[in-house]
């Protein structure tokens, strides 16, 4: 009895010792799974799923998605008050129009709720910064990517500052593709990159993907 006890406790404790070992190797396992050139996620983020294959790849961020943006720094009320006929917007072929003579609030802000709330807006902002003590007009599509370039037709809204909408492009061992959207899903067999930022000094980033084990049972 006195020879079972002791083999049943070394028992455990083996036991014991082989689960905290398991734990030990997966930590080491997920900590290693991936590296990259960017190890604080400032330009890109990757993640992985369980179809993730062990493989390096470079990645070059080439452009970042954007929204289409149009600011009017030149409208004020004065102007929305004597405005007349009909303001056309656009985006992803959708139209819809606004009557200016109409406008319940004949003001920045009455334009602005009238493009935002309309029924058939599928896409497009209207904002309103307040800087210096001046207001001024700003519209936006919802979402980033060339395909969210918006269309103006009015007299009123002319001469605003533009910056054009742009899809993601990436170049991955030389092959390039581009996204609406700033999320590459899948681009390499269970890895998957969302871009945040254009790298300044590094025109490349070298990555070594490898596939995220699965833990051990205790």
């Amino acid at each position: 009895q006195v020879e079972e006890k002791r083999w049943l406790e070394l028992k455990e404790k083996l036991e014991t010792f082989r689960d905290d070992l398991n734990a030990l190797n997966d930590a080491e396992m997920v900590q290693n799974s991936l590296s990259s050139s960017d190890p604080q996620d400032e330009y890109v983020r990757i993640s992985h799923d369980n179809k993730a294959i062990r493989s390096s790849h470079t990645v070059e961020v080439i452009a970042l998605a954007s929204e289409h943006k149009i600011i009017y720094k030149s409208l004020d009320d004065d102007q929305i008050a004597k405005a007349s006929g009909l303001l056309t917007l656009a985006i992803n072929s959708k139209s819809f129009e606004i009557d200016l003579s109409a406008l319940q609030n004949k003001t920045l802000e009455g334009l602005q709720q009238a493009i935002n709330t309309h029924p058939d807006n599928k896409g497009i902002v209207a904002l309103i910064y307040r800087l210096d003590g001046k207001k001024t007009f700003s519209l936006a599509s919802s979402e980033s990517g060339i395909a969210n370039t918006m269309s103006v037709s009015s007299s009123l809204l002319t001469g605003g500052e533009e910056r054009q909408a742009q899809d993601a492009l990436v170049r991955i061992d030389g092959q390039e593709t581009s996204n609406p959207r700033n999320q590459f899903d899948d681009i390499v067999s269970g890895f998957s990159i969302e871009l945040k930022k254009l790298p300044a000094l590094i025109p490349s980033l070298s990555l070594s993907l490898s596939i995220h084990q699965q833990r051990h049972n205790k």
